[in-house]
């Protein structure tokens, strides 16, 4: 097949050909800078239903311990770690992330607001009964019993319902847990998964106990507070009712062990 010739160049009227036009595409390397790919300009014209999706996704899929801490009448918090970053990006996803994961209280207070970010199904509840000074050995309110009872009280029903993992700080070395009162607190969380003891292992003068005591001041309430959960769930079977963890910490390290 013959080639098919290239149109002649068109000349001037000086009898010099034109120079060729210049292409509207540009071949020539680039120096303008790349655009890097923490950027993207059209997110904000995704779809709705889109954008909630990708804000859920970016939740983090490990879990957090939220402390509560009594100060007068409130429930201070404190968490760790923070909450994640996509709770502060911008209105909306901070108001799709309070849709699935928050604690909504009047009694609980963070840096002056009452909502507190907690994934019930990853986040474990924890509160603190170290400084529960008020209250006189065999009282009704004295012990572990008496201040799951007191936190009971301030979270609203709907809220306490859905927590699955709940732990509990507890320094004082007593046998005796109050098990009328923790019967009643244990039996508010009806998704209770897991209940951690966390013990810090120190004895009345503030010394850290011999593993071999801690464990049998642990073993003494672990039968407590098993008989409190079998009752709190109506006697349901094992793999029904919470695991019982008890949690000691000594010199940074966490040993523990669960109910069989």
């Amino acid at each position: 097949m013959a080639s098919t010739a290239a149109p002649p160049l068109a000349t001037s009227s000086t009898g010099m050909p034109d120079p060729p036009q210049q292409s509207l595409v540009s071949i020539a390397p680039s120096t303008s800078t790349s655009l890097t790919a923490s950027s993207f300009t059209l997110f904000p014209l995704l779809p709705t239903e889109i954008r909630l999706h990708i804000w859920r996704f970016a939740l983090p899929d490990t879990g957090r311990v939220v402390e509560l801490r009594r100060s007068r009448e409130d429930w201070e918090v404190t968490a760790s770690p923070s909450p994640p970053a996509v709770f502060s990006v911008n209105q909306e996803s901070r108001d799709e992330v309070i849709r699935y994961s928050i604690l909504n209280d009047a009694m609980l207070t963070l840096n002056g607001e009452n909502q507190v970010y907690f994934n019930y199904e990853l986040d474990t509840l924890s509160f603190n009964t170290s400084k529960q000074g008020n209250y006189e050995p065999g009282s009704d309110l004295w012990g572990l019993g008496g201040e799951l009872y007191l936190f009971v009280e301030s979270l609203r029903a709907h809220e306490r319902q859905k927590v699955q993992h709940l732990a509990v700080i507890h320094d004082i070395p007593e046998v005796s847990t109050n098990r009328r009162r923790l019967e009643i607190g244990l039996a508010k969380f009806k998704s209770l998964k897991l209940f951690s003891v966390r013990s810090l292992a120190k004895g009345a003068n503030g010394q850290v106990l011999p593993s071999g005591l801690w464990r049998q001041i642990c073993w003494g309430m672990r039968e407590e507070i098993w008989r409190a959960l079998d009752s709190s769930f109506d006697g349901e079977s094992l793999s029904g009712k919470p695991i019982l963890r008890f949690e000691g910490l000594r010199q940074g390290v966490v040993t523990h062990f669960d109910n069989p």
